[in-house]
């Protein structure tokens, strides 16, 4: 939702515009009041956000011409938006040798096939 700007230069979201007053221009006490009433749908949060972090979209916000609240609004939006594409599960593939069995060995006697692998017999 972009950013629309008041009477006095105000920022608000979008949503007071087409959900509560549509066509109006709200001075910055209605926009208040309305933002209060409807703390749904206009409302604040306060997160933690590492220094270099911030600082870097601050820039970056400043490079676009933006604020910083409609730039972490777009790129949380681009974020959420975004869906991984869906891993290709693995698959085994099996490989099997044709062989034969040496004389004098029997595979059944464990011992004595352990003894004839090592080279003992």
């Amino acid at each position: 939702m972009p950013i629309l700007r008041g009477p006095a230069g105000d920022q608000h979201c979008g949503w007071i515009d087409q959900a509560i007053c549509p066509g109006q221009t709200l001075s910055r006490t209605q926009l208040t009041s309305c933002c209060i009433d409807n703390t749904d749908i206009c409302m604040r949060t306060t997160i933690d956000i590492d220094d270099r972090l911030l600082a870097a979209a601050r820039r970056r916000a400043a490079e676009n011409g933006t604020t910083l609240t409609a730039f972490v609004e777009h790129a949380l939006a681009a974020s959420l938006a975004r869906r991984p594409a869906a891993a290709k599960p693995y698959r085994l593939e099996w490989k099997t040798h044709h062989g034969r069995t040496l004389p004098g060995v029997d595979v059944t006697d464990r011992d004595r096939l352990l003894e004839q692998m090592e080279g003992r017999s």
